[in-house]
């Protein structure tokens, strides 16, 4: 690869990382939803200051006869998601400054591994750091379950009431997570569900190199389906010299 390629790479890197961070601070100290009256603020934070499991939030939105009406359980969620977030009980911007702190960390992390993995996952914290944060730790999960498996497993059990039944003493969470029309059953809520769904079944995908080998080998127009490679691999020629060594044999590398 020429030395002009791999300083537009580096430049790109660079630069997105730089377009995100932006994103993500501008958002969070200028937009509204730092008030007391948007729906997030007003079940996240008062939750956190209440036992898990014990604020009921209800919230109404519109006019008749389109008027919404949510009564809502806040944080029907497992007791390690509770336990991930704890800092929501300090307030609006100590939550927001930990969640960016954990977002470079991990971005950090992920770069050491794969450079264009980890941009994928920061563009994704776009959206997961801002306008959803209840989520950032599920994408943290399926992002790192491209490397882990059990990871990848402890995505969806986190956004599971897992430990309710233990701190409550009965199901009661764990039937109005499945009932309710506040929760899963709930349209609105459908596609974050399929967003969740399609970042997990791509961290899954990578534990399949020869699919991806095979995929890859189709986008470069070549014949042959030998060995298996990942589709940000060093056969790439934009991408040569910013994969590890063992995400160019298409292994699943290891944390």
């Amino acid at each position: 690869m020429s030395v002009e390629k791999q300083e537009l790479g580096t430049l790109i890197f660079y630069c997105w990382i730089v377009a995100a961070e932006i994103i993500k601070i501008g958002y969070i100290t200028t937009c509204e939803c730092h008030g007391s009256g948007q729906p997030f603020n007003g079940w996240f934070f008062q939750a956190f200051q209440q036992s898990p499991y014990s604020l009921w939030w209800n919230y109404t939105a519109g006019q008749p006869p389109h008027q919404i009406v949510i009564h809502f359980l806040a944080g029907p969620y497992s007791l390690l998601w509770w336990f991930l977030n704890l800092p929501g009980h300090f307030g609006y911007y100590p939550f927001f400054g930990y969640l960016l702190i954990c977002d470079i960390a991990i971005f950090a992390l992920l770069a050491r591994k794969s450079r264009w993995y980890a941009l994928y996952f920061l563009t994704l914290t776009v959206w997961f750091t801002t306008y959803d944060p209840v989520d950032f730790w599920i994408v943290v999960f399926a992002v790192f379950g491209r490397y882990r498996v059990a990871l990848l497993v402890l995505s969806p059990l986190t956004k599971l009431p897992i430990g309710s039944e233990l701190w409550t003493g009965n199901l009661s969470v764990w039937i109005w997570t499945f009932t309710s029309h506040d929760s899963f059953s709930g349209s609105e809520n459908w596609g974050r569900y399929l967003l969740l769904g399609s970042i997990w079944l791509f961290a899954l995908a990578f534990h399949f190199p020869k699919v991806w080998g095979k995929i890859a080998m189709k986008i470069r127009g070549n014949a042959s389906d030998e060995g298996p490679s990942e589709p940000f691999s060093d056969e790439q020629p934009e991408l040569q010299g910013l994969e590890s060594e063992e995400d160019n044999e298409g292994e699943v590398a290891e944390i």
